[in-house]
């Protein structure tokens, strides 16, 4: 799996009414995760890119750039 991570902002922050960090890649519609660590947070937000650029590619979405 590569790290997409490296190729999109990603925003990790504690969210206190959810009691977990909220880890999101704001150039992605929706691509949001709940993790209990921010290594954590990394990972699954991670995997949910690939998801969600893979969903992208099915679907025929427009696919931001990378920075």
């Amino acid at each position: 799996m590569k790290d997409y991570f490296t190729k999109y902002t990603v925003i990790i922050s504690w969210s206190p009414e959810d009691n977990a960090f909220i880890a999101m890649a704001p150039q992605l519609d929706n691509c949001v995760v709940h993790s209990n660590t921010t290594a954590q947070a990394l990972k699954d937000l991670n995997q949910a890119i690939e998801d969600w650029l893979d969903a992208a590619t099915e679907y025929g979405w427009e696919i931001p750039k990378e920075f």
